[in-house]
């Protein structure tokens, strides 16, 4: 069973083993259907990413157990250059 903290009101994850960052054409990126994707191990706090892409895509990042993403940030529109 996964460990939430709930001394604060977001209840944060605190067992996570990494944080994927999702990149898609697809308003709600998933594993699934992301055209890209890369792994942050949690001890990662900014990363310069470099894709073969341009043009409107939707970010979103979530939280990987068991090499699985099983809780999903909200999705941000970009303009990719």
């Amino acid at each position: 069973e996964r460990k939430r903290n709930k001394d604060n009101g977001m209840k944060m994850l605190i067992d996570a083993k990494a944080f994927r960052l999702l990149l898609s054409k697809n308003e709600e990126p998933t594993r699934e259907n992301a055209t890209n994707w890369y792994d942050l191990g949690t001890a990662h706090t900014k990363k310069d990413w470099q894709v073969n892409t341009t043009g409107e895509r939707y970010v979103r990042v979530c939280v990987v157990y068991d090499d699985k993403c099983e809780t999903y940030s909200n999705s941000v529109k970009v303009n990719v250059r």
